[in-house]
């Protein structure tokens, strides 16, 4: 998308532009990368503006980025007419930007910045929450196995795996029924009918581990819905009562 072909700001398209694109604010650069002007507060917190006018674009880049390889980011993004998500480090401060290059002229590039910074925040934080919790499944002493509403493995920690002497290569995608005895695939059957009925239950259950070999267990089973409140899966906490079983 070209704006302008001209030597000259058209501050008119420019805000129109700026509008549109619900940014913070904007940057005017030339081919070597060169800040010419900006529209708007870097930070909606900052006072006075900040005089950034003359500096090169890759000193607001968090890390050490080239201008080769800056030019090519502007180059590229230009070229796909997409946005992509950027760190800056401002005044010793960093802030995550969505941004959006355009064309302005063959010696110019308007940058277009909104600042992403707390939401950004939101999914680091949610991130960080996401992996304390999957290191939390991992390294549990007890195995979990999740099914779908067809029971087929969605997931399964490293426990569950070496209870049963698989991979999680080998137990992913996998039916239930993959995993017992022709008998016990009638008496599953109709603790499936349970879950699916939305009643969780503790019981044991004799399964067939890779090496043929049978595991007495008892699982402690929930269903999953979802957000219409219909049954989507199940979630069993799984534990070896094997050398229980045989010394009763």
């Amino acid at each position: 998308m070209t704006i302008r072909n001209s030597s000259e700001f058209n501050f008119n398209d420019v805000f129109k532009e700026f509008l549109s694109n619900f940014s913070d604010f904007i940057l005017f650069i030339n081919n070597s990368g060169i800040i010419e002007k900006y529209i708007g507060k870097i930070n909606k917190n900052e006072g006075a503006k900040r005089e950034i006018v003359g500096e090169n674009i890759e000193d607001l880049f968090s890390g050490k980025i080239s201008t080769q390889l800056t030019n090519r980011l502007i180059q590229n993004i230009r070229d796909n007419n997409q946005s992509l998500k950027i760190t800056l480090r401002i005044k010793n401060d960093v802030f995550h930007y969505k941004i959006k290059v355009v064309l302005y002229d063959n010696e110019r590039n308007i940058i277009f910045f909104r600042n992403i910074t707390e939401s950004q925040k939101i999914v680091n934080h949610i991130n960080v929450e996401r992996e304390k919790y999957h290191s939390m499944l991992e390294n549990s002493h007890a195995g979990i196995w999740i099914i779908d509403k067809e029971a087929y493995t969605l997931y399964v920690n490293n426990r569950m795996c070496n209870l049963f002497g698989y991979n999680k290569h080998e137990m992913l995608g996998k039916h239930l029924f993959d995993f017992m005895s022709p008998e016990s695939k009638k008496k599953a059957t109709n603790l499936l009918q349970s879950r699916q009925e939305g009643v969780k239950e503790q019981h044991r259950f004799e399964f067939l581990k890779k090496d043929g070999n049978n595991i007495f267990t008892r699982l402690e089973t929930s269903p999953i819905l979802n957000k219409e409140g219909n049954y989507d899966g199940a979630i069993a906490i799984v534990s070896d009562i094997t050398n229980l079983v045989h010394s009763e």
